[in-house]
C-alpha cells in the first residue's frame, strides 16, 4: 500500500495559516547576532535575530515582512522580491567584511542574496508553522495524547529523518524536546497529533507505525571554542522543541523576575489566590 496517502493535506508549508504561528512569530524581540551561533536553539523561541544584521530598523523590516508572509501565506518568491531591493538600497548584500560593535572582531559575511533571504524565510516560516502546531495539539491533548512523526516520503528526505517517518509516541515523550521537527535547514518533516483510534485506523490500513523510541546517539560539533554535543540527524542549532520552548521560557523568565522581587512582597504574592495574583 502507497503510505504517502496518510500525510495529511495541510502538510504542505502554507497549506494554512494557524493564528498560533503568527502570535507566536510576532511575539519575538529583535535580537542582534554578530555571528549565527550567539543565538542558539531554544532562545528562538522568543528572540528573532539574522547573523551579522546589526541595523535596528533593517531587523524589523525583516520581521514585519516575515509577519506578513505567515498572516497572509505569501512565498519565498513574494519574500525576496519585497526584501531585496530595500537590503540592496541599505547596503547590506553579497559578501563583505562586518564588525561586532562589543568586541570589534571583524570577519566576511554572506550578507543579502536570493539564498540567504531563501533560508531566513524557510527557516523562520516552518518554525511558526511548527510552533502553532504544537500550541494546536496542546488544546485536543486530552483525545490526542500522541505524536507522529511525517517527513514528505521523497528522496529528497534525510536518511536520519527517514528513520523516524511514522514514528508514534505519547506528547510529553522526552523525544519531542529535541526531534520536534522541522530538525535542521530545508526540513520539510511535520509531527501531527493522533489519537489511540487513529493509530488503530492506520494500523488497520496496513500503514507503517512505530511506537519503539529509538535510540539516540549523538555527535560532537564546536561551538563559539567550546565543544557541544546535538542528537545524531539534527543539524546544530534545531535539536528543540519550537513550541514547548516558548512556553518554558515565559516561565523561566517569571521565575526570575519573582526572584527579583523583595521577600516581603513574594511571601504576599503567593497567599494570593491564583486569579487575584494574577492581576496586574
Amino acid at each position: 500500500m502507497d503510505d504517502k496517502k496518510a500525510t495529511p493535506p495541510w502538510a504542505k508549508l502554507g497549506a494554512l495559516t494557524p493564528q498560533e504561528a503568527y502570535a507566536w512569530f510576532s511575539a519575538k524581540r529583535l535580537v542582534h547576532s554578530f555571528r549565527w551561533s550567539e543565538v542558539w536553539e531554544s532562545e528562538h523561541s522568543t528572540a528573532f535575530t539574522v547573523a551579522g544584521m546589526l541595523k535596528e530598523d533593517l531587523l524589523a523590516t525583516v520581521h514585519g515582512k516575515l509577519q506578513v508572509a505567515i498572516e497572509e501565506g505569501r512565498d519565498a518568491k513574494w519574500f525576496e522580491e519585497e526584501l531585496t531591493p530595500i537590503l540592496q538600497q541599505a547596503g547590506w548584500w553579497g559578501r563583505q567584511d562586518i564588525a561586532d560593535s562589543d568586541s570589534g572582531e571583524v570577519r566576511s559575511a554572506q550578507l543579502g542574496s536570493p539564498t540567504r533571504l531563501a533560508l531566513i524565510y524557510d527557516v523562520n516560516v516552518r518554525q511558526a508553522y511548527a510552533a502553532g502546531r504544537w500550541e494546536q495539539a496542546q488544546r485536543t491533548k486530552a483525545t490526542a495524547p500522541y505524536m507522529r512523526y511525517v517527513t514528505m516520503r521523497d528522496e529528497r528526505v534525510r536518511k536520519s529523518h527517514a528513520a523516524w517517518d511514522a514514528l508514534v509516541l505519547p506528547m510529553d515523550d522526552p523525544f519531542w524536546d529535541t526531534h520536534y521537527p522541522p530538525n535542521g535547514y530545508r526540513c520539510r518533516c511535520i509531527a501531527e497529533p493522533i489519537s489511540d483510534d487513529g493509530i488503530q485506523d492506520l494500523k488497520d490500513a496496513g500503514f507503517k507505525v512505530i511506537t519503539r523510541r529509538p535510540k539516540i546517539t549523538y555527535v560532537e560539533y564546536e561551538k563559539d571554542g567550546q565543544r557541544i554535543k546535538v542528537p545524531a540527524g539534527i543539524d546544530p542549532g534545531f535539536g528543540y522543541n519550537a513550541g514547548k520552548a516558548r512556553g518554558q521560557s515565559l516561565a523561566d523568565a517569571q521565575t526570575r523576575q519573582r526572584a527579583a522581587l523583595p521577600k516581603a512582597i513574594r511571601d504576599a504574592a503567593e497567599k494570593l489566590p491564583a486569579k487575584q495574583a494574577r492581576k496586574p
